[in-house]
């Protein structure tokens, strides 16, 4: 006895395959996927990255012409004209030597902020986090204002020690070096103390309860298990603020001197001022070569420490 053909079966149509299915399988089919999902991202950096650096430094080989014009001789004479004039070289040196202290205090301060974060358990850590992270919700430009606030000649700073009677005039303690490595140091905390604060959390706890039933002092913990686990995350933080604070403009522009100038107000004064692009665009190509080789020798620091460390 036979059966009935089921009328579902009779009745259904063909099943379609969709034109979004068909289009997974042939880019699985020729392994496109990943390229695939990388291509916007790749394109965003061709045109708002890698186009304008390379007109920079096309622009480096010309040269400028009479009433700002660019004559496109193509030539090294801008490189030269910087490594030979000492002005030059001295706003080279000052960003460096201004980008070495702004790392090497903010990293320091940063260590201890970053340290009873990531080691601390409370239910409060993500609150204590999400503060660390206010000073980025604010502008650049306010926070550096607020140093001139404090520091001014009728400041907040000067107006507390004439008014405990330490001092009879105002001190003068804008437009320096110090003060801008000051204003860098506030600005950049938040850079630092998170790559710290990522390096010490992930810490497992089982070796530190283990270093301290060894009867290990809380002092030689710190010493010997944190403080060496968390050098790659140092490191890093030391890359971000150098980088950071070699090629800052507003906070030299509003606290620094006219004698300890930036090589970012270099580029900005030669751009906007004399109109020498050609000149100013071989600025920015040095600058650019001189964080890269930092950012070299930091990173292969970094690789060498966490190799140590493992």
């Amino acid at each position: 006895m036979t059966t009935a053909a089921s009328p579902l079966r009779t009745t259904l149509p063909p099943r379609r395959v969709g034109l979004a299915t068909r289009f997974t399988a042939w880019t699985r089919a020729h392994h496109l996927g990943a390229a695939l999902l990388i291509a916007p991202v790749l394109l965003f950096l061709l045109f708002m990255l890698a186009l304008p650096l390379a007109s920079v430094v096309e622009m480096s080989y010309f040269r400028r012409g009479p009433a700002g014009s660019i004559v496109r001789d193509v030539s090294l004479v801008n490189y030269t004209t910087f490594l030979e004039e000492p002005v030059y070289l001295k706003v080279l040196v000052n960003s460096a030597v201004v980008g070495a202290l702004v790392c090497m205090f903010t990293v320091a301060l940063a260590f201890v902020p970053a340290a009873a974060l990531g080691l601390t358990r409370s239910r409060f850590k993500n609150v204590l986090f999400l503060l660390i992270l206010v000073p980025f919700w604010t502008s650049f430009i306010v926070r550096t204002y607020a140093w001139i606030v404090m520091l001014g000649t009728n400041g907040v700073v000067n107006g507390a020690l004439r008014g405990a009677g330490v001092i009879d005039a105002p001190l003068s303690l804008l437009y320096s070096r110090e003060t801008v490595v000051l204003g860098l140091v506030h600005a950049m905390l938040p850079f630092a103390i998170v790559p710290i604060y990522a390096s010490i959390e992930r810490i497992d706890e089982s070796v530190l309860e283990a270093a301290a039933t060894l009867g290990a002092r809380p002092w030689s913990i710190f010493a010997e298990i944190i403080i060496p686990i968390s050098l790659p995350g140092v490191i890093a933080a030391a890359i971000l603020v150098f980088i950071e604070a070699m090629g800052a403009f507003i906070t030299p522009q509003l606290l620094g001197s006219a004698n300890d100038m930036m090589i970012a107000q270099l580029v900005q004064e030669r751009f906007l001022a004399s109109f020498d692009w050609p000149f100013g665009s071989a600025v920015a190509v040095i600058y650019l070569l001189f964080t890269g080789v930092a950012f070299a020798v930091l990173l292969a620091g970094r690789h060498v420490i966490a190799r140590h460390t493992r």
